[in-house]
């Protein structure tokens, strides 16, 4: 059983999460995030509504972000710069919300005990933590899903007759559509648990009124996600071929290595940890029970609400973006937080608080790694983009260096030249803002000048090779440098 003390670990992580959000809300904004600002949330709505010519319009979430912008009397790119943590702060309401609703939703169904094991996964998320403040709608995602999970388990419990939560099912269902098309792949899920208890309710009671039900709603439910599915259809219909939307295809072995991954990388360095638990739990306790009987059913739910998204992205084909997939943190959290619950239940919690230490330590030190990745990146002149890796946490200071870059013009008078290397990672957004007038990439020949880029390895050997002596106004630690002649 847990104690107080527990709590008392539980609060104290909860305050460590809120520092990380603290510190994620004054990070610059990197490259994705300034697209979405710029070209669909400093807009008019209607572009918002009907521009799809970028996987970047999140559509619910900008048009929230619109609406808070416009509140806030932030009109204009510089302003939003200069203050990222406004426009996080939204970020950062959603994911609050995200772990107090899954807190208590997990208390209510599942009881206070189990309640804590399932936040307590979700807080020790590095993901969960890294997407929770990013100007983009996977916080959003995240807490649409918590209602969504909880709503269709009230649903099931109440056998279908509670008008009010299948309304409450087709609102958020009609929201996740509205935020990411590629949430169909998670409602797709729901619609195929919802045929399976149609076909369930039709055997064992030959078609009664319940089984009838079930029918009706599985088709206003599929009608629901059909018809925003053609909405989206119809705004790529009128924008130029994207890569990102276009299957290319199905049954695309390749994706199943990089799909499969991420419930390990839902997992970060606590994967390792859980699995030595596991085995110990094994090895010293032969009659554990993973599931009760009860709870059986209910779990294969849960499972099959976040593997089958996995396996119907497979069946689709399409460039795979691990990132579409973070609304399912909650879902994982829900099942990884039972699993454990009913292990350690079954053993009198023994072995739990080793558990729950070894579990922060390895989300600690999850940030540590990041860390240590970014700045080694840095240093190298490279870049890393995954679920795990993200060059925008750390020592990312896009802001700092055009600053830097426009007091030296005006106190020199020297052109500037900008090259943003990986693939453009966010600063020529931030010279256009304020106005600066700079040249993209390196001359062919040395002349004086003001050299802003996050390639200092080919920098250096650019001066180098010409034999031109200059200053580093900015350590390799971080991403972007600023280079003057001596």
């Amino acid at each position: 059983m847990i104690k107080k003390f527990d709590y008392t670990i539980l609060y104290l992580l909860f305050i460590i999460v809120l520092a990380q959000f603290v510190y994620l809300s004054f990070n610059e904004f990197w490259q994705d995030e300034l697209y979405s600002i710029s070209h669909y949330q400093l807009v008019p709505i209607n572009k918002i509504l009907f521009d799809y010519h970028s996987t970047n319009n999140h559509i619910l979430y900008n048009f929230l972000c619109s609406i808070f912008l416009k509140a806030n009397n932030l009109l204009t790119f510089s302003e939003i710069l200069e203050k990222p943590y406004l426009l996080r702060s939204l970020s950062g309401l959603f994911s609050l919300l995200s772990i107090v609703l899954l807190y208590r939703k997990s208390r209510k169904n599942y009881g206070k005990d189990a309640a804590y094991l399932i936040v307590f996964v979700f807080l020790t998320s590095v993901i969960f933590i890294d997407f929770s403040m990013q100007a983009r709608g996977y916080s959003l995602g995240m807490l649409l899903v918590t209602l969504q999970v909880f709503t269709f388990h009230e649903l099931r419990k109440g056998l279908y007759k509670n008008i009010g939560k299948i309304c409450q099912l087709g609102i958020y269902s009609i929201l996740l559509m509205l935020l990411l098309p590629t949430n169909i792949y998670f409602l797709g899920a729901l619609s195929f648990i919802l045929f399976i208890d149609f076909i369930q309710a039709f055997r064992d009671s030959l078609g009664n009124v319940n089984a009838k039900r079930i029918f009706l709603i599985n088709i206003l439910h599929s009608i629901l996600i059909l018809g925003l599915t053609g909405y989206y259809l119809w705004l790529q219909s009128m924008q130029p071929p994207n890569i990102y939307l276009d299957s290319f295809d199905l049954f695309h072995w390749p994706h199943l290595y990089q799909l499969f991954s991420i419930p390990y990388h839902f997992s970060h360095f606590r994967f390792l940890f859980w699995l030595l638990i596991f085995f110990i739990l094994l090895f010293f306790h032969k009659r554990m029970q993973f599931f009760p009987k009860g709870q059986q059913a209910e779990i294969l739910v849960l499972v099959g609400l976040f593997l089958l998204p996995l396996v119907f992205f497979f069946i689709h084909g399409p460039i795979i973006v691990q990132r579409i997939f973070i609304p399912l943190i909650p879902v994982f959290s829900i099942v990884t937080g039972l699993l454990f619950y009913n292990l350690f239940k079954s053993v009198n919690f023994r072995w739990f608080r080793l558990w729950q230490i070894g579990t922060i330590v390895c989300f600690l030190y999850g940030f540590f790694d990041t860390w240590k990745d970014t700045v080694e990146d840095n240093l190298r002149s490279e870049t890393s983009m995954s679920l795990r890796h993200h060059y925008y946490m750390f020592n990312y200071n896009p802001l700092e260096a055009t600053k830097l870059a426009m007091d030296l013009q005006q106190k020199t008078g020297l052109p500037i030249f900008v090259f943003d290397d990986f693939g453009e990672r966010g600063i020529y957004f931030y010279f256009d803002a304020y106005r600066v007038k700079y040249q993209k990439s390196f001359p062919d020949k040395p002349i004086q000048a003001i050299y802003v880029t996050n390639n200092k390895r080919m920098a250096d050997d650019w001066y180098s090779q010409r034999m031109v002596p200059f200053r580093k106004l900015i350590p390799d630690k971080y991403m972007y440098s600023v280079y003057v002649p001596e």
